[in-house]
């Protein structure tokens, strides 16, 4: 049993000469009851058949075969565990300092959570339903009607609130007044909720102090009441991430590409732990965006909500699941939200600015240099289409070109001049397909979309800053130097304090090996920058490096108390940091749609919280194992012998932490779970 627990582990990850050397060790050592290799795989498939996370197949549109663990499987044999549930957050909290995902506002804004559980024979309050407040001492005094759009966790009172609107009810027409928002505690011991059945009601949403109205859908009752039935309702946003590796030992060629997910309900010091980065799939011949249709597959299933067992309050939960953010380098990031890319004439995958292009005069230049740099201030700025517009854009497209009014050419163009580049859709149109085949995430044609593209990818600061401006910036500057000057600048790194930066530095590979440095290098080198080159390099160049340093502290804050402060804060550095650019002699060097794209970086900080919470380097990390799993198999069906390791890990980590498998329809605790291996 220890054997097969050991063998299933990352680190220890061997191919099956290997087992069986290490077996015949153990004979020949005198080791007593030494299994045989047969005997350690037959435990380990029991092991991954108790814990339900066999690996299934899904054959794509395009006939490729992969092979993935389900994201709802995962779910369920994680939240089974009582210690993930000590930490991870089911709503979003208010506090006055944001420094993690749960505290971001797309989470308490956008994403709605499904009900807060009554107590002490209270009803169970749902989000996207109206309620009446009553007297719980006089039941027939009404003390007002909130339409209830989500909950949260407030830290200041340490209680659940509900988020919402106050109504008016006159005869059968209900008013929502979206100018007199509601925050009121769902535990309040002196009020009480009476649910109201709107359905049958003319529904109107006052927009404005003046008093606009807007007709709208009548409110019916959420969904999730008649699917929980009775059961406590609860949400877990994820963060998905995908990329690109090698599966060679030298890290070069033979790519592969893979899919992993994350609780974003983790704090983040324990969210890029290795065991709380979860492996989907990893497929050679099927690309990123091919793949995802595994991914559309497990949220079309989340969606609709799973049961899992709590092993804190003994009982069965409903678990919905979202997409909360995607995390990835650039060109992933374009393949995914259907997005030309950083190469293409719109390589923001933000905006529809288009790249500057070098006019015919100088003032043509200086023009579209300056919109690019501070796109704000351009009067052709236009935000990005969101996914339910591309959908609805592709779709019109795609009737146009049955219809004949336009050519697949002109389809493929109008497309391309918006920034979008689906190969689902080009691919569908010389298909001549009467449906309109757009990117998985999208969804189908009667579904929301997964994720909204561009809006939900924020900006990775390792890829963009470390490994974008900072070493873009430091080849340049060396470059320009003289060997006495190098000679300076290595024996000031030298002499610099080591303690408290990312990496320990050394000031002769800094100097001299700036071709092969990696991200946690860049990163120190940009911090000591302004101290390592003062009197070293032109007036000019240093300004540009402070502004650079000043810029990159501030996109890796940990905390924010003023949003606003933060984000003023935050562009007036860019804009500062663009002008010393202007004035550097290799300014060209600098000026790369990377640059472009952190002009958005409080845009996504509003959005997801301090942009630390979105780096991939903990998704990163997790390419090691999938190399390690990929160099211990044949080689012939790797998609589907991965998923077999990543389940068996799992399946082993499951039950060497405590946590609870069902058993004949009872959840039982894996100490005493042993003897049926």
């Amino acid at each position: 049993m220890k054997l097969a627990l050991f063998f299933s582990q990352q680190p220890f990850r061997f191919s099956n000469p290997v087992k069986k050397a290490i077996l015949r060790l153990l004979v020949d050592i005198g080791v007593g009851d030494v299994p045989s290799l047969y005997k350690i795989k037959q435990i380990q498939k029991q092991a991954v058949s108790l814990c339900q996370i066999n690996p299934r197949s899904l054959q794509t549109s395009t006939g490729k075969l992969i092979y993935y663990n389900s994201i709802a499987d995962t779910i369920r044999l994680e939240l089974a565990k009582p210690q993930i549930w000590e930490h991870l957050q089911f709503y979003p909290t208010l506090t006055d300092c944001v420094s993690d995902l749960s505290e971001c506002g797309k989470w308490i804004h956008l994403i709605s959570s499904p009900m807060v559980p009554g107590i002490e024979g209270s009803p169970d309050i749902f989000s996207n339903e109206v309620y009446a407040l009553h007297d719980k001492e006089d039941p027939d005094q009404q003390l007002g009607i909130f339409y209830v759009t989500t909950f949260a966790y407030d830290k200041e009172y340490g209680d659940i609130v509900l988020i919402g609107y106050q109504c008016n009810l006159n005869g059968d027409i209900l008013i929502i007044d979206q100018a007199l928002p509601v925050r009121y505690s769902a535990y309040d011991s002196s009020t009480t909720l009476v649910f109201l059945d709107c359905e049958s009601f003319q529904t109107f949403w006052k927009t404005d102090m003046a008093g606009t109205l807007q007709p709208r859908e009548p409110v019916r009752r959420n969904s999730l009441r008649e699917r929980a039935e009775g059961e406590c309702v609860l949400m877990t946003p994820l963060t998905v991430s995908v990329d690109d590796m090698s599966g060679n030992e030298s890290k070069k060629w033979n790519k592969y590409e893979s899919w992993n997910f994350q609780f974003a309900g983790l704090p983040r010091q324990l969210r890029d732990l290795h065991e709380n980065v979860h492996f989907i799939l990893t497929s050679k011949t099927a690309s990123g965006i091919e793949s995802a249709e595994a991914i559309a597959a497990c949220f079309r299933e989340l969606r609709s909500g799973i049961s899992i067992f709590d092993p804190i309050r003994k009982k069965k939960v409903t678990i919905v699941a979202c997409i909360l953010q995607t995390v990835g380098d650039n060109p992933m990031h374009a393949v995914i939200c259907s997005k030309t890319g950083l190469t293409s004439s719109h390589p923001c995958r933000f905006c529809q600015l288009p790249d500057f292009q070098l006019g015919t005069s100088p003032d043509h230049v200086a023009v579209d240099l300056l919109s690019y740099l501070d796109p704000h201030s351009s009067p052709n700025y236009k935000e990005g289409l969101s996914a339910s517009e591309v959908k609805i854009f592709l779709s019109d497209l795609h009737r146009r070109v049955l219809e004949g009014t336009i050519t697949e050419k002109e389809a493929v163009s109008s497309v391309a001049s918006k920034g979008i580049k689906d190969w689902y859709f080009q691919n569908g149109l010389q298909g001549k397909s009467k449906i309109p085949q757009m990117n998985p995430l999208l969804g189908r044609l009667n579904e929301e979309p997964f994720f909204d593209l561009g809006f939900d990818a924020p900006i990775d600061i390792l890829h963009c800053m470390s490994l974008g401006l900072v070493k873009y910036a430091i080849r340049a500057t060396l470059s320009s130097m003289k060997k006495p000057q190098k000679a300076l600048l290595r024996a000031t790194i030298n002499g610099l304090d080591h303690c408290g930066f990312a990496k320990p530095f050394n000031g002769f590979e800094l100097v001299h090996y700036t071709n092969s440095l990696n991200g946690k290098d860049l990163r120190s080198f940009g911090e000591i920058a302004p101290f390592a080159l003062r009197n070293i390099i032109s007036e000019d160049i240093l300004n540009m490096w402070i502004n650079l340093s000043a810029f990159n502290a501030l996109l890796h804050i940990e905390g924010i108390v003023d949003m606003d402060s933060y984000c003023n804060e935050l562009e007036a550095r860019q804009n500062n940091l663009a002008n010393a650019i202007l004035k550097c002699d290799y300014r060209w060097d600098l000026i790369k749609p990377k640059l472009h794209i952190l002009r958005h970086a409080g845009f996504y900080t509003c959005r997801f919280g301090p942009l630390r919470s979105s780096a991939a380097h903990g998704q990163e990390g997790k390419n090691k194992f999938i190399r390690y799993s990929i160099l211990g198999t044949n080689r012939r069906n790797t998609s589907r012998d991965v998923a077999i390791h990543f389940a068996v890990e799992a399946a082993a980590r499951h039950l060497t932490s405590g946590g609870y498998c069902q058993l004949k329809h009872n959840w039982i605790p894996t100490p005493s779970i042993f003897w049926f291996l």
